[in-house]
């Protein structure tokens, strides 16, 4: 590639910046077409001589961005690692598919079987539609891996390899110490990217605790971050700001488990929606975050009070189904105002392919919100190019006006501004990294990477309660008999979110997480000190019978 060990000297006879300039005013093979506001390309990739060519289409903006990574590897040689932020639904893929024209077959830099895409997502939908945006016969679906993957077959097909260039999508995601992607990175310090001469292009609309280890010390010269600003005609959550399509939410379940009570100001909060769903002139669809078991139930009864059986109700639960059917549903205009209760789905990386029959989405309510989550909630999920020009949006206002400040100081480390998440934390009033795989990389980690020495892990999975249950007595601790039930499921949790989870994917989150993670441990524990926790799970999201009791037993050393 540009060679990254210092010290090498520029590749003679190569003029990188010029052919790059040459490539962006039009390759012989592509063609352009203006599209409204936006200049958009018709890309070609021949990877055989004897297949026909493959266009994919790129707009200007993207292919700009990917001017600039390419640019800023070539002109400083100590960079190795790329930050790019990039608004929601403005056209990340797009950039990612310029980056691979330029480097492997514009230029020739990188050997297109040594460049690779990858997310700490470890959604199947991630990857369909990932691969779809791709040539598929020139060897690069091979090498688009999400979470599931990312130790089996992308740590071992990079460890011998030099040359390397990895773009990550969603970078955020289990970004944190002692999961899968630092994992993956753990024999990889910078020593070893410049000796091997890799490169990483991380992406995200909200990189949090990522981009805030770049502005550390020892990241300094050896990376740099690029603001992806969208084309013209982008609509994202700025633009809802300013056109006043947005407003606070508040509260639309209101159950208390302890006296199976709704609140009634919950009931007045849906009931204030009724102006807006009246207000459209023809039928809309209205998307509803709401999470699971009795509080979607509650939520769903106190949309029915107040709006009554003249309009249509619709679940979606992520656990069950994938976006696709949700695209379905809106890409045929509704007859009757319809509302869709979303669980655990349309956060990054789930795309609304249609959003001109969309009237109100509504994030769910939270009193101690994460920026991050939503930025990329149902806010981030309206945004994008040709945006209907009614829809209405309810979320937490006070993110947007952060993000904003972030984008406005160009996420410089000298801004105050507090961004919320799960890799980030305050300090001295302003926002820093709670450590992430970059820590790992620069060889800064922080001393939470060892705490997983000083525990025991015992792990074992039953098909009834009861002996999971007996497992947890023998071993010193309580028995667990919370249930909380969506239908004839029981809910279960890996994070804040319960839902109805599937027993092969929770062993595949488990597998890149630290000893320690999903426990509220004590620093000073004693030691013989004791932390249980049940995931419940379904080996077939369809058949009740098929629950698993996964039991974990920390026990400090």
């Amino acid at each position: 590639m540009f060679k990254n060990c210092l010290g090498f000297p520029q590749p003679p006879d190569l003029d990188t910046t010029t052919r790059m300039r040459k490539f962006i005013q039009v390759s012989p093979r592509d063609t352009i077409i203006n599209n409204g506001n936006r200049t958009k390309l018709t890309i070609s990739f021949n990877c055989d001589d004897q297949l026909e060519e493959k266009s994919f289409e790129v707009y200007s903006n993207q292919l700009d961005v990917a001017r600039k990574i390419l640019e800023t590897f070539h002109r400083d040689r100590k960079i190795v690692n790329i930050s790019v932020v990039a608004h929601t639904q403005s056209g990340k893929t797009g950039t990612m598919l310029a980056v691979l024209k330029l480097i492997a077959f514009e230029l020739d830099i990188v050997p297109i079987e040594n460049i690779y895409i990858i997310t700490g997502l470890s959604s199947t939908d991630w990857k369909k539609q990932t691969s779809k945006n791709f040539p598929d016969d020139c060897g690069i679906q091979d090498r688009i891996f999400h979470l599931p993957e990312l130790k089996k077959k992308f740590d071992e097909e990079i460890k011998n390899k030099k040359n390397v260039l990895i773009m990550m999508d969603e970078v955020q995601l289990a970004a944190k110490p002692g999961q899968t992607i630092d994992k993956c990175f753990q024999d990889y310090g910078l020593d070893k990217l410049y000796e091997n001469d890799i490169k990483i292009v991380e992406f995200s609309a909200t990189p949090d605790g990522t981009l805030y280890d770049l502005h550390t010390d020892k990241w300094d010269d050896a990376s740099a971050i690029i603001l992806a600003k969208p084309g013209e005609g982008y609509f994202g959550s700025f633009e809802y700001l300013e056109k006043n399509r947005v407003r606070q939410y508040k509260d639309l379940c209101g159950y208390d488990d302890t006296t199976g009570l709704t609140d009634p100001e919950s009931i007045n909060n849906v009931r204030e929606l009724s102006e807006f769903v009246k207000s459209f002139s023809r039928p809309k669809y209205h998307i509803i975050r709401t999470r699971p078991a009795q509080y979607g139930e509650a939520t769903l009864a106190n949309f029915r009070s107040v709006f009554g059986d003249n309009c249509s109700y619709r679940t979606y639960d992520g656990a069950r189904i994938d976006i696709e059917k949700i695209n379905d549903l809106l890409s045929v205009r509704p007859t009757v105002n319809t509302f869709i209760f979303v669980k655990q789905l349309l956060r990054c990386s789930n795309d609304l392919k249609t959003k001109k029959h969309i009237g109100i989405v509504y994030e769910l309510f939270n009193k101690k919100p994460s920026n991050s989550v939503i930025a990329q909630g149902l806010l981030g999920r309206v945004t994008g190019y040709n945006v209907s020009k009614h829809i209405l949006v309810w979320t937490d206002v006070d993110t947007i006006k952060r993000y904003k400040a972030l984008w406005d100081s160009e996420f410089s480390k000298e801004a105050c501004v507090i961004w919320k998440s799960s890799t980030t934390t305050t300090r001295g009033g302003k926002t820093t990294s709670r450590g992430t795989f970059n820590n790992t990389i620069s060889g800064s980690s922080p001393t939470k990477k060892s705490e997983d020495n000083d525990w025991d892990l015992l792990e074992a999975s039953f098909t009834n309660r009861n002996d999971a249950n007996t497992f947890l007595t023998q071993n010193g601790c309580r028995r667990n008999n919370k249930e909380d039930k969506d239908g004839e499921f029981i809910t279960s949790s890996t994070s804040k979110e319960k839902g109805i989870l599937l027993y092969s994917k929770v062993i595949s989150e488990l597998s890149s997480y630290k000893k320690t993670a999903l426990f509220d441990i004590k620093k000073d524990a004693d030691s013989g000190k004791k932390y249980s926790r049940m995931i419940i799970c379904y080996k077939d999201l369809t058949d009740p019978s098929s629950v698993c009791f996964i039991v974990r037993i920390l026990t400090k050393k």
